[in-house]
C-alpha cells in the first residue's frame, strides 16, 4: 500500500510519487550501515589493534602499524 507521508513531485508532471512498499526499510538500512561503518567499526577495529600491539609489546616486537 503506497505512502505519501513525505511526498515527492515528478518533475515534469507535478505529480505526487508514492513510496512503495519496502522503500522505507531500505532506507533504514542504508543508514544503519552508514552507522556501523563510519562509527562502530572504526571503534572496533581500533579495539582490535590497540590488543594486538599489547600483545607485541610485551613480545618485544615493533607495533603494527594502523
Amino acid at each position: 500500500m503506497p505512502s505519501t507521508a513525505h511526498p515527492l513531485s515528478d518533475v515534469t508532471s507535478l505529480q505526487i510519487i508514492d513510496v512503495e512498499q519496502g522503500e522505507s526499510e531500505w532506507c533504514l538500512e542504508l543508514v544503519e550501515r552508514l552507522f556501523d561503518h563510519y562509527y562502530i567499526r572504526p571503534a572496533m577495529d581500533e579495539s582490535r589493534l590497540a590488543e594486538l600491539n599489547e600483545k607485541l609489546t610485551q613480545a618485544g616486537k615493533p607495533l603494527a602499524k594502523s
